[in-house]
């Protein structure tokens, strides 16, 4: 895989006047009736923009997602839910983001609040009258009440996740030592933007233990562990990977791994400062790592990304390049699953009885579920 790192900046995150309303519904999408595309397989949206799953709602009866707002609509992301028996269309958290200048991220819906994170990108200046270093993501993640809206000062402490700079990689042109300064570009080798820019997928979370006793989320390259009832204490880094995701019990985390990275290659020119033209990063591939969270140890399930864990078996569903494949957790044996072709952003409903999965197999990405029980 080859890809360029990003460079132009995303929004800045900002704050206005929060909407005050009775609920989040903004807009309603036309109602599409869910559709058999293939036996047991079902299509829930059907529009020009693309749709891509974000997870179910507590009752397991709505799909969480994403959505690209239509011409007309303004622009940026928004997150919906529709209904798998009878495709209404809602928003979801739609006053907040409205008081957002930068799309919505993601949304998790649990039964005693939302968890909303938003990521940003962070320039980095490396010396006077240098173009920007490829940016820091930031991470922040607002705690919602379960329904409704309040003003933006009254929510929790936005929780700060900037990376630190000490975990960019330097390029040094013309041989120019780091001591230099002004003469050192930092980049970031960070494969996950690439499916944040390809597919609008969430590699950052945040999930969190049913009990509240810790939470969990990728910066693109390190599971951080947080405390939700402290939003103020630093998080503890947990290993490395993305897409975080958390077993029913809440003991064990998976997440993916970037494998195969190398080749960092900067262009430079000469001058007061030196500046990158282009910058391109390889990697093999991903690679789905179990966290034991008791124990503290950690295995290698074998290729993969966007891991999604059964409630009811130990399994998880991950992606692969030609489908999803459930993976068992005590022997690493992959089965692919049926009529997930080009399947990504895979999620299980809450009973175990549905798989939610995002594929492109029409006008463009829609979501599609299927029933496992």
């Amino acid at each position: 895989m080859r890809s360029r790192v990003i460079r132009a900046p995303l929004p800045l995150l900002a704050l206005l006047t929060a909407c005050a309303g009775p609920d989040d519904t903004l807009f309603t999408r036309p109602t599409v009736p869910p559709v058999e595309v293939a036996p047991g397989v079902y299509r829930v949206t059907w529009h020009s923009g693309p749709d891509v799953v974000r997870g179910f709602a507590p009752d397991g009866e709505r799909v969480i997602y994403q959505s690209r707002d239509l011409p007309g609509f303004g622009v940026g992301w928004r997150v919906l839910s529709v209904g798998l028996a009878d495709g209404a269309v809602r928003e979801e958290a739609g006053s907040y983001r409205q008081g957002l200048l930068e799309p919505v991220g993601h949304l998790v819906v649990t039964a005693t609040h939302r968890l909303l994170i938003t990521w940003r990108s962070e320039g980095l200046t490396t010396c006077p009258g240098c173009p920007p270093a490829p940016p820091v993501i930031g991470i922040s993640i607002w705690r919602l009440p379960p329904t409704g809206t309040v003003p933006f000062s009254s929510l929790p402490t936005a929780r700060a996740a900037s990376l630190p700079l000490d975990s960019i990689s330097e390029i040094v042109c013309g041989g120019v030592p780091p001591s230099s300064g002004p003469y050192v570009h930092h980049i970031r080798l960070r494969p996950a933007e690439r499916e944040v820019a390809d597919r609008r997928t969430n590699p950052y979370g945040p999930v969190e233990r049913a009990d509240g006793s810790a939470g969990f989320y990728s910066d693109g390259e390190i599971i951080w562990r947080y405390d939700p009832a402290d939003p103020v204490s630093p998080p503890d880094s947990l290993g490395p990977g993305a897409f975080p995701a958390l077993s029913a019990d809440g003991l064990t985390l998976a997440a993916a791994v970037p494998v195969g990275l190398d080749s960092a290659v900067a262009q430079c020119t000469g001058g007061l400062c030196c500046f990158q033209e282009t910058t391109t990063y390889t990697f093999t591939g991903w690679e789905v790592r179990r966290y034991d969270l008791t124990l503290g140890t950690s295995s290698t399930l074998g290729p993969g990304l966007e891991p999604a864990f059964d409630p009811l078996e130990p399994r998880v569903a991950v992606r692969r390049p030609d489908a999803l494949y459930w993976v068992d957790l005590a022997t690493g044996g992959a089965t692919v699953i049926p009529g997930t072709e080009g399947g990504y952003a895979p999620a299980v409903s809450p009973d175990g009885s549905l798989l939610a999965f995002t594929a492109s197999r029409f006008e463009g990405p829609d979501v599609f579920y299927l029933r496992l029980r």
